[in-house]
């Protein structure tokens, strides 16, 4: 208790430089607190890019086998028994190639959907309305062979509105004559392309095809849960004979960038702690270096090396504890500041960002231990003197 006493006495009457060493941690921590926040915003964007738009987890059947028990029922039931499940598409994928007059052949995929009007699958799937995201053309019409394409395909092989192609499966035994009427554009990054969306009314039943349910859940990061639930649904024994996949199998160099973005924020915090650390040692230093004689009237009083590092750890952990809420506060108020300035023109917002306990855990931490190592160090400079050496400085 004596030593905590001590401590805030040299705190009062040391203003300047506790008010350096405040100021130093509150900026610090501010600067780390900021900086992890815009980790987290590109973590969410890396994820939006990953997810929006996209489906969470697919399952298939495995084309190496004739088992292909996935169907409306079973979409039914993977629904209705787990919660975290948003929306289930039943779809069937055919895969081949679109061909004009000229003989030009462009491998091609049709996803054929079980709603007569695959656009209102597309919404309640994906949240993805089809006429806010046209580029060209307008609205394929369901009842009739009319198709639209993804904008970047249409352009890079030189299709245009108006220009009607044959899709034949890879088999060769089934085709199709479709008419492009529009192209779309859903602003997020897609590695697949080259497809579109047809109604099962569309397309002879007997084609060769692929069946496969598309899954969205609440929180994509959920996802290895989801997948755990369906392989209890379809039963361990049966689960090889399927092919189930989230999007981080899909995409895998996103968690890899997310993992790299994530290791820059990190080493950005470590050197700015390390800042931190230089900057109180080289003021503890003088400080003690001021203090000495009334260090050694301690040591004489009885105060043993251990008390007297208590005192300067209580000294800096008090001022490392108001710098370090102030500088949280001020990281906050940045952060939000930042996020209401970063808009559209239409007033909506760049970004999303959550806050989560580590943001604040991390910038606290590790300027917490850069200013107690300081102190340690600094404090050993006179551990080894004798008292009357301290008291004749």
């Amino acid at each position: 208790m004596i030593s905590l006493k001590i401590a805030w006495q040299f705190i009062r009457k040391s203003w300047f430089r506790t008010a350096i060493i405040i100021f130093t941690v509150m900026v610090s921590v501010g600067v780390q607190f900021f900086i992890s926040g815009l980790g987290n915003i590109l973590t969410n964007m890396i994820l939006q890019q990953a997810t929006t738009y996209q489906e969470h987890i697919s399952l298939r059947g495995d084309t190496a086998t004739t088992f292909e028990n996935i169907d409306i029922e079973l979409r039914d039931t993977i629904m209705n028994e787990i919660d975290e499940v948003e929306y289930a598409i039943y779809t069937i994928i055919t895969t081949g190639t679109l061909s004009n007059d000229k003989n030009e052949e462009i491998t091609f995929s049709l996803f054929i959907y079980d709603d007569f009007n695959p656009n209102n699958s597309l919404h309640d799937f994906y949240g993805f309305n089809v006429e806010e995201n046209i580029v060209e053309g307008r609205v394929n019409d369901p009842n009739t062979n009319e198709i639209m394409l993804d904008d970047f395909f249409a352009r890079r092989n030189n299709i245009k509105v108006g220009d009607t192609f044959t899709f034949k499966n890879m088999y060769g035994n089934n085709s199709l004559e479709l008419t492009v009427v529009g192209t779309f554009d859903i602003g997020v990054f897609k590695l697949i392309r080259n497809y579109t969306y047809i109604s099962s009314s569309q397309f002879p039943s007997d084609t060769p095809s692929t069946k496969m349910l598309n899954i969205q859940v609440t929180d994509p990061n959920n996802t290895e849960f989801v997948k755990n639930e369906i392989i209890n649904i379809i039963g361990q024994e049966d689960i090889d004979r399927y092919l189930l996949n989230d999007w981080r199998d899909t995409h895998p160099e996103i968690d890899l960038l997310d993992l790299a973005q994530k290791a820059v924020v990190l080493v950005i915090q470590i050197l700015i702690s390390i800042a931190v650390f230089v900057v109180v040692l080289s003021i503890l230093g003088f400080s003690i270096q001021q203090k000495t004689q009334q260090i050694g009237i301690l040591k004489a009083m009885g105060l043993n090396n251990y008390k007297v590092t208590n005192i300067f750890i209580y000294m800096t952990s008090i001022l490392t504890s108001i710098g370090a809420t102030l500088g949280l506060i001020g990281g906050v108020i940045t952060m939000h500041l930042y996020h209401n300035y970063m808009v559209y023109a239409d007033g909506t917002h760049r970004f999303t960002y959550r806050l989560t306990f580590l943001n604040y855990f991390i910038s606290f931490i590790l300027v917490f231990i850069a200013v107690i190592a300081a102190t340690i160090i600094a404090v050993r400079r006179i551990k080894k003197n004798k008292i009357i050496d301290l008291i004749k400085t």
